[in-house]
């Protein structure tokens, strides 16, 4: 998942939506609904890390949960 490409040595990434879904080549909204499924299955958690809002989004922290998926 493009998502791990943007992580930090602490496993923290913060992409936009509108960046991944650029890199995939897909809707902002199926990234929307893929990182929702991601959360639910809990092999992502996303934290809010500050209320200040950047455009149309806030700034999230997202960490990758256990073993790395596979395909």
């Amino acid at each position: 998942m493009d998502l791990a490409a943007h992580a930090n040595a602490e496993g923290h990434a913060w992409p936009s939506v509108a960046t991944l879904a650029d890199h995939a080549g897909c809707s902002e909204r199926t990234v929307q609904r893929a990182l929702a499924k991601l959360v639910q299955l809990g092999r992502l958690a996303v934290s809010k890390v500050a209320g200040i809002a950047l455009g149309t989004s806030c700034v999230t922290t997202v960490e990758l949960v256990g073993a790395p998926l596979r395909a």
